[in-house]
């Protein structure tokens, strides 16, 4: 059954996830992120949309926490997202750079599935 797809708009990140994308723990996704994320604003119901997909928790060396992601696709690229529940934005990986790759800008609307 596949999922219906969520829309985004690409907004700035603060760089404060690069760092975290040195450490390990990524073996359960099978891949490395690529430095940095993309930061997108949802203006739908995001915790149910989340609800419907499986997830994928993600313990930082050395922050001593977990963090949970969900697998998605953004356009043709297969990575996943992380939310912060209390503010409508998630925070995507892949193994490329998602910007670069699918030619995005601040504003842009892209389809989460």
């Amino acid at each position: 059954m596949a999922h219906r797809p969520l829309i985004g708009t690409v907004v700035a990140g603060l760089s404060l996830a690069t760092a975290e994308h040195g450490q390990g723990g990524w073996e359960e996704f099978g891949y490395r992120p690529h430095p940095g994320t993309l930061n997108l604003r949802i203006a739908e119901d995001l915790p149910g949309w989340l609800t419907c997909r499986p997830s994928v928790r993600w313990r930082a060396d050395r922050h001593e926490h977990l963090t949970v992601f969900w697998p998605c696709r953004i356009g043709h690229v297969a990575g996943h997202v992380r939310a912060n529940l209390t503010a409508p934005q998630i925070e995507a990986v892949a193994p490329v750079h998602l910007r670069t790759v699918l030619n995005l800008a601040d504003g842009d609307e892209v389809h989460i599935t």
